[in-house]
């Protein structure tokens, strides 16, 4: 059975995606450079994803079975 695959960012990755997209809102609106802009938009989603990928919950694995070995079976002896 496996976990999810994104678990929830930290609060502390808001800083730096919030900084990333002031850059990208200046870059579009006074510097008029789209590209520059669409790049740091996108440097933003990828950190977020990222975040949300490195914060993923464990997986839950089932108990697993106890194995018999040979020391715990009752010998017979004759």
């Amino acid at each position: 059975m496996q976990g999810r695959a994104f678990g929830t960012p930290d609060f502390f990755v808001w800083a730096p995606v919030l900084g990333l997209l002031e850059a990208a809102a200046l870059c579009l609106v006074i510097l008029q450079a789209t590209v520059v802009a669409l790049a740091l938009i996108a440097a933003a989603v990828v950190l977020v994803a990222f975040e949300s990928w490195a914060n993923r919950p464990p997986a839950r694995r089932p108990p697993a079975r106890p194995q018999p070995h040979s020391r715990n079976r009752p010998t017979r002896r004759a």
